[in-house]
């Protein structure tokens, strides 16, 4: 087997390349090409906690537990709605020191209008858009108190029995990616990937 050592190299001169200084946060949207069956309900849970930014002081920590009920509307396309509880940890002496409840209520649509086949060297490919609702109490940091608009795009290829290689990528048309105290608050359209 050969091994074409300058794509090799540039990868690699790209990934260990020494960075000034960055700021990141988790994903925006990361999702994959795969839809609900006609017909079928599925549920989704995820837990996600977070040891926050000193900028983010008194916030401390947040954990976010989402809860996500998708239904196959027609064949290749999906409508879901995700609610997320939060709990946000805040330094002695912050009133309330534990803010807790649920957070802005998401409702999506995704379409997957190219499905991978075996053997073919074609990914799949989906498509959504969801709308986040100010359903959060933003005095609490709950929610953002603002809608949200986001456009995604799935890019899916399998590769071996065991390993898939997925990309997203979109945009927040208006809104901000806030949820609790996790995300950015600045509003405008943000380009996303994952």
């Amino acid at each position: 087997m050969r091994i074409a050592f300058g794509p090799v190299l540039a990868l690699a001169l790209f990934l260990f390349a020494p960075a000034r200084d960055a700021r990141a946060q988790q994903p925006f949207v990361t999702d994959d090409a795969d839809v609900t069956e006609k017909g079928r309900l599925h549920f989704e849970f995820s837990n996600e906690f977070d040891v926050l930014q000193t900028s983010s002081f008194p916030n401390l920590r947040q954990n976010t537990a989402s809860f996500e009920l998708a239904y196959g509307l027609l064949e290749n396309v999906e409508v879901s709605v995700e609610a997320p509880l939060i709990t946000i940890f805040n330094a002695r002496g912050t009133t309330p020191r534990t803010a807790f409840g649920l957070g802005d209520t998401n409702l999506s649509l995704k379409y997957n209008f190219l499905k991978e086949r075996e053997g073919s060297r074609r990914p799949a490919l989906a498509a959504s858009f969801s709308v986040e609702t100010p359903t959060g109490d933003a005095d609490r940091q709950l929610g953002s108190g603002v809608a949200d608009f986001t456009l995604n795009g799935v890019l899916q290829k399998t590769l071996t029995e065991r390993t898939t290689w997925r990309v997203n990528g979109g945009a927040i048309l208006s809104g901000n990616s806030l949820t609790g105290a996790v995300g950015l608050s600045a509003r405008g359209v943000v380009y996303t990937g994952g």
